[in-house]
């Protein structure tokens, strides 16, 4: 698909606040995400895991709900940037 005319849904951000973390509010807005995504055309949906907020919890609710796990992000801030 990178190199294809295939569209892709590439989630750039979201956030759940931490008191509605746990509810239903991250289900429907994934859920709201790919029914866009699909009724769109797109031949491939993806979400990130990277505001480094429980990393390895949401990584489940992803794999739950049928995505697939395909690598890693790595980051390299300068010194004193973190």
């Amino acid at each position: 698909h990178y190199f294809s005319d295939d569209l892709i849904a590439d989630e750039l951000c979201y956030f759940i606040k931490e008191e509605h973390r746990g509810g239903p509010s991250g289900l429907l807005l994934i859920s709201a995400y790919e029914k866009w995504a699909w009724g769109r055309g797109a031949v491939l949906v993806t979400v990130e895991v990277s505001s480094g907020i429980r990393p390895e919890r949401t990584l489940k609710l992803y794999e739950r709900l049928g995505f697939q796990l395909q690598g890693y992000r790595v980051n390299k801030y300068r010194k004193g940037e973190e």
